[in-house]
């Protein structure tokens, strides 16, 4: 009985999913060998959070936290659990990755599509979400990414569910999963909440005003329940990560300026010598169009056709064509017209619901058309972050490509258009993995060496083996010495991350983790510069980047000054009058670089 059960269990598991599982495994290797690369380093923004809350500081009224409390939670009890350890630290990020992984999958088994075509785009959807060159499985975007994707899985679900007891399930998940996303982040959170209540009505088939309202229920306590955990009043809560963080982003009527923007932002931004590649894209698109509809070749042999096309095409463009490719520029223009495709099928979706409800098009509309509602709401949200640029938006364009074939939008009678998409995303896919192995990381002016390069293992003293650059290293290590140099318990404040405080193994002075320009409050900012006046800590490790804090200003407030400008100028004007020794400056990476600063003897 217990074999048979067993059996059942793997037949479940892989039958008629062979690829699939074959595509899941190479997503996983792929996703473990950029947390290798990357986060074997050390966290520091995040374990000093959760460390700080772990021994009493209240992560609003003292450590002047501007963003949502659940990663930090999620870390905090991780960390109580299984120990501080660097190799411990991301056996989290190994969940996220398997959670993300699972969820595509879940998604995809709404489609009808073979298990070939299903695991091309299982493959190529994962590389192209996580191929924003900061993207991270240690960070609280990939939570939210997933409980987007999860929230999707629980409306496909409600479509086709009738019985009470399952809908009031489904209802009530996906509550949890919208509350749950507010206080991983935000404008992220009221995205889902917003878009995942239309699209509730629209497909629940049954009972709409029972399963809304236990919706709305539950995804409001949600939020109340994450936060008391926290042990913050809700005025603390909402003036620091809410009004406050919003500020630092230009301000709620900028925010929804920005959502506004973004459509014809998307519109008018060209790349210099990009339109060659969307060009190819049509060329092979087209192929496969002409070959299926026209000529009745099977979809198999078709696609072997698109993909010669896009052999041809890239053995015969120019050096620069190809590196263009390989670099990942193929996905950044694609994601920018996917901003402007969202927007329209928004716009067309809308259009025919509200013909269906009229009575027109009945027979032709699947209700599950609205679930790219969710799409455009996600982008909207992420407009917030941006500025209005319609940049870098892969996680929206991976999903696009995800729903495509299970809503299928061009309908039974136009496979050929559906499954054209597959070449293309086999080199959205490739171009991905390449350009992803020979950058897993970079943010501003911080960039990693390809993957497995220029690397070693490191015995931390107290966070154990280390997976480090070697630059990293030689950089860090003589400032800790120079620090920890006749003084067991120095004070050390590392600006605008504390990644010194965490190789040092020196809690951040005052609770100050992180002063980034668009993520710390102007309140924190100006206390740091009242304290730095009347009584600074001994060390200060000062990362200044005058570029990006240029850059910040132009983009979220129009070119007016920043908090940290004043914050720069105060440093710099102790330096110059000699009050604080400039003891090094260090250009470990591009930059304005690194100043290693003693305040007093």
């Amino acid at each position: 009985m217990h074999e048979s059960r067993m059996n059942r269990c793997a037949r479940a598991v892989f039958q008629g999913r062979v690829y699939q599982n074959l595509a899941m495994l190479f997503c996983l290797l792929f996703g473990l060998a950029i947390i290798v690369n990357t986060e074997l380093s050390g966290n520091p923004m995040w374990f000093w959070y959760a460390m700080l809350f772990h021994r009493g500081a209240k992560l609003y009224a003292d450590l002047h936290l501007a963003f949502q409390p659940l990663f930090i939670l999620e870390l905090d009890a991780w960390m109580r659990l299984a120990g501080d350890k660097c190799l411990v630290s991301v056996v989290p990020s190994v969940i996220h990755l398997i959670a993300l992984c699972l969820g595509i999958q879940l998604v995809l088994r709404e489609s009808p599509w073979p298990d070939w075509q299903k695991a091309i785009v299982l493959a190529s959807t994962f590389l192209i979400c996580i191929h924003f060159s900061a993207y991270l499985f240690d960070d609280f975007h990939v939570v939210s990414d997933i409980f987007y994707i999860y929230s999707l899985v629980l409306l496909l679900n409600l479509a086709k569910a009738d019985a009470a007891a399952r809908q009031v399930g489904l209802a009530a998940a996906l509550g949890v999963l919208s509350g749950l996303a507010v206080t991983t982040r935000i404008n992220d959170g009221a995205a889902l909440l917003a878009s995942a209540g239309i699209c509730l009505l629209v497909l629940a088939r049954k009972r709409k005003l029972l399963v809304a309202g236990l919706f709305v229920a539950v995804a409001a306590l949600t939020p109340v329940l994450v936060v008391l955990i926290t042990g913050d009043s809700f005025h603390e809560y909402i003036s620091n990560s809410i009004l406050r963080a919003a500020a630092s982003k230009g301000g709620s009527g900028s925010l929804l300026a920005d959502t506004f923007l973004m459509f014809s932002n998307a519109i008018k931004v060209l790349h210099a010598g990009g339109r060659w590649i969307l060009l190819w894209v049509a060329v092979i698109f087209a192929v496969g169009a002409i070959a299926q509809k026209y000529w009745g070749i099977r979809d198999k042999y078709a696609i072997a056709a698109q993909f010669g096309i896009a052999a041809v095409g890239f053995a015969i463009s120019s050096p620069l064509g190809r590196e263009q490719l390989l670099s990942g520029a193929l996905l950044g223009e694609l994601s920018i017209v996917s901003v402007a495709v969202i927007y329209l099928l928004s716009l067309i979706i809308i259009v025919r619901c509200l013909m269906w409800g009229s009575g027109h098009w009945k027979s032709d509309l699947d209700a599950r058309e609205i679930l790219v509602l969710v799409l455009l709401f996600w982008l909207a949200s992420g407009s917030t972050s941006s500025g209005g640029s319609p940049q870098n938006f892969f996680e929206m364009m991976a999903v696009l490509f995800l729903l495509l074939p299970v809503i299928q939008p061009f309908g039974k009678q136009a496979n050929w258009a559906n499954t054209s998409v597959l070449p293309i995303l086999v080199l959205l896919g490739v171009s991905g993995a390449i350009s992803k192995m020979q950058i897993p990381y970079e943010w501003q002016s911080t960039h990693f060496s390809p993957m497995f390069e220029s690397r070693e293992w490191y015995q931390h003293p107290v966070f154990g083996p280390m997976y480090i650059e070697r630059d990293q290293l030689q950089f860090v290590v003589p400032i800790c010495e120079e620090i920890r140099q006749g003084n067991p318990k120095p004070e050390l404040l590392s600006l605008p991350f504390p990644y010194p405080n965490y190789f040092c193994d020196i809690p951040p002075w005052h609770g100050y983790v992180q002063t980034f320009f668009d993520t710390s409050t102007r309140a924190a900012i100006l206390g740091l510069i009242q304290e730095l006046r009347t009584d600074p800590p001994q060390w200060i490790v000062y990362q200044r980047q005058l570029r990006i804090l240029v850059l910040h200003e132009l983009v979220y407030h129009h070119g007016q000054s920043l908090a940290q400008r004043d914050l720069d100028d105060l440093i710099m004007q102790k330096i110059a009058t000699g009050q604080w020794q400039l003891v090094e400056k260090r250009h470990y990476l591009p930059g304005d670089g690194w100043l290693i600063i003693r305040t007093r003897p």
